[in-house]
């Protein structure tokens, strides 16, 4: 059995034989497995064995970098295993100086991970550092700081680094400046990149914006009307709580058209400005400078134009990190915070850890505070519809095109093989084949937030106008399509993903109750692989007003027929009326009369709002119905309806009714199930 030297200056030298089992590696030493720490003692091991090795007490013997690995240790127990002859640890130790210069914090808690650094290359690992406050680790909260060690691609160095980080994910020095030379060189070396490889950007056409800001010298000036093809830039930005510190309205129509000086502008604007002089672009397109802003005849027409505006435009500059339209475009880090070259090992880099390159992939509202603009309603479209942006972020570019994703230090670097959001638009295809492409729009569309909630329909409305291409014999009314009407009807509440409240009274209703516009919060679909017997929508009536592709509708109603069940609700649970029985349904049993049992679950969690402020919007006085729509074999998905009148009723949530799971096979449960709804009456049913 091996044997750790412990010497400590307290006590006098002794021998301890621990009892723990090793495990022999491929390479031949042999290692602990099942170990506990000693602590900040000075270790050796020596191998009683007649094989030879010796295991750092501190790394357990861990520097192959493979698989997940994740050990505690403190800066002292670092320098003890660097005193030791550990290589691995004197690199741990060398970043921990380089990255805290002279600082005196030997006891210092420190957890060093292991992980894979892309799922494309499953042998690259990153290796970080945590620095906890205390003693106590695992804890956000006492998380001090965090860093990252790795190879610089191309650095003549990297093939000097130990044999240890072979497997050390590698990057180029990101710039550290947003609007410094270098950042833009690898902007244009992108745009070049994207022209030449790509077919991201639309065929030329004479399309040009109403209005669009030209850039001479160090003025701008808004100009109407221009004729001819240009290459313009478009801006995405946050506008702010207290909105824009300067906008187009018609008082100043005539001072922009003569021009003003850049200076004057909001930063973001200028910054903007700034990018579209580096990348040699003469026009400009902002929002609040291009729309009047107190003309709502205007902005409606410009609206129904935006999908162009943005799928003709050159490139978007998005300002991803400004909340407001003073924060500007651009970003430095500050010199302590750069990449590092570690100072005795040669070529290894440390830098501070970022999460920055996660928002690319998700619209997870966890990004808002760092990427604010991120999480706009209005910016989805502008992403979406885009042939190419730019996002100016914190420690430097990143590029998003419908063919890539790019990032100045090569750690993003994906290729999209991937047909545009909704197909090629040659192929014709049928309203149905465009339900899965519609349905993620909406949940991730939902998601986000919006300053004005009137603005729900609007803000995705490019997007509609997009689509509508690929639909042109359908029907586009408050959020909803008429051909794919009963796939969609069965959204819900994702309860889990935070707020959510009906956005108006009945009466004053943005939305019907049936669309998922009338809901504040992020939506979800219920699966679906058919619709059941006897459902049937026989009207859908209403009346629109404004731009198509915003499908404002006032009066509106659909006219089904289906299978359903009626229902109260008595001491907070729903209860089935059927047969002059009562069976409650909330969450327990209730047999039928061919004695099997269902259950209607979904009460709580798919409910569409709060009623007055409370958390149930259900009332005993009440009337309901449990409408069945669609199904996929072991599950029916429905609306739960409550009555307003004879034959009227608004949709107050979603029910899922299924054969318990724990009682009876698949096949039993999918038949059992068949049979029930086949049992309810069919009911026809007026939903506003």
């Amino acid at each position: 059995m091996p044997v750790v030297e412990v010497l400590n200056s307290k006590y006098q030298k002794q021998n301890i034989k621990l009892q723990q089992t090793l495990a022999e590696t491929e390479e031949g030493p042999l290692y602990f497995r099942g170990w506990t720490e000693i602590g900040p003692h000075k270790t050796r091991v020596t191998d009683e064995t007649d094989r030879g090795g010796i295991v750092c007490t501190t790394c357990h013997g861990q520097s192959s970098l493979t698989g997940d690995i994740f050990f505690n240790a403190t800066v002292r127990s670092l320098w003890h295993a660097s005193e030791n002859g550990c290589s691995y640890c004197t690199a741990l130790l060398d970043a921990v100086k380089t990255f805290n210069g002279d600082a005196h914090f030997d006891l210092t808690q420190i957890t060093v991970s292991v992980l894979s650094a892309d799922p494309r290359e499953l042998d690259l690992r990153t290796l970080s550092i945590i620095f906890w406050k205390s003693e106590v680790v695992g804890r956000a909260d006492d998380q001090l700081a965090k860093v990252d060690i790795f190879r610089r691609t191309g650095y003549t160095e990297a093939i000097t680094a130990p044999s240890w980080a072979r497997n050390l994910a590698m990057k180029y020095l990101a710039s550290g400046d947003t609007s410094s030379i270098s950042a833009f060189d690898k902007l244009k070396y992108w745009l070049d990149s994207c022209d030449k490889d790509h077919i991201c950007v639309s065929p030329d056409t004479d399309f040009m914006p109403k209005r669009i800001l030209q850039i001479t010298g160090d003025c701008v000036s808004l100009r109407e009307g221009l004729e001819g093809r240009a290459r313009y830039a478009c801006l995405s930005h946050c506008w702010g709580v207290d909105g824009l510190a300067f906008k187009l309205v018609k008082s100043n129509r005539d001072v922009l058209c003569r021009g003003i000086p850049i200076a004057d502008l909001p930063k973001t604007f200028r910054d903007a400005v700034q990018a579209c002089t580096q990348l040699n672009l003469e026009f400009l397109w902002i929002d609040g400078l291009c729309i009047i802003q107190d003309d709502l005849e205007d902005w409606e027409k410009t609206a129904a134009t935006m999908a162009d505006i943005y799928r003709h435009g050159y490139i978007t500059l998005a300002a991803t990190v400004s909340s407001n339209s003073s924060g500007g475009c651009f970003r430095r880090v500050p010199d302590q915070a750069r990449p590092k070259a570690l100072q005795r090992t040669p070529g290894l880099f440390i830098e501070e850890h970022s999460r920055w390159t996660s928002p690319l992939h998700t619209w997870d509202v966890k990004f808002a505070s760092r990427f604010p603009l991120l999480q706009r309603a209005w910016v989805y479209q502008e992403r979406q519809l885009s042939p190419r942006t730019v996002h100016f972020a914190h420690r430097q570019l990143l590029w998003e095109c419908k063919s890539s994703l790019r990032c100045e230090d090569g750690v993003l670097d994906y290729t999209i093989y991937s047909e545009p959001m909704f197909g090629d638009t040659t192929v014709k295809r049928t309203s149905e084949h465009y339900i899965p492409a519609w349905q993620r729009i909406v949940r991730e569309y939902s998601r986000l937030d919006l300053t004005f909630q009137d603005d729900r329909l609007p803000a995705i409305a490019a997007v509609v106008e997009d689509m509508m291409e690929r639909r042109p014999d359908d029907f586009y009314m408050a959020g909803m399509w008429v051909n794919s009407l009963l796939a969609d009807l069965t959204w819900y509440i994702d309860s889990n993903a935070g707020a959510f409240k009906r956005l108006q009274p009945a009466s004053h209703r943005l939305s019907p109750s049936w669309a998922w516009a009338s809901v504040q919060g992020p939506i979800r679909f219920s699966d679906y692989r058919g619709y059941l017997p006897g459902m049937e929508i026989l009207d859908i009536s209403g009346s629109t007003y404004g731009p198509r592709q915003i499908g404002r509708v006032t009066h509106a109603s659909i006219n089904m027929r289906g299978p359903a069940t009626e229902a109260a609700f008595k001491d907070g649970q729903y209860v089935q009326v059927r047969e002059h029985q009562s069976y409650t349904i909330h969450n327990v049993s209730g047999d039928t009369a061919a004695g099997t049992t269902f259950k209607i679950y979904g009460v709580e969690k798919s409910k569409d709002f709060g009623l007055e402020g409370q958390d149930i919007q259900y009332m005993e006085a009440e009337k309901y119905l449990f409408f069945f729509i669609n199904t996929d074999k072991l599950f029916c998905y429905g609306l739960i309806l409550r009555q307003l009148s004879d034959n009227e009723y608004e949709r107050v949530g979603t029910c899922v009714c299924q054969t318990d799971p724990y009682m009876f096979v698949e096949s039993e449960r999918e038949a059992m199930l068949e049979r029930y709804i086949a049992s309810l009456s069919i009911k026809e049913v007026t939903i506003i």
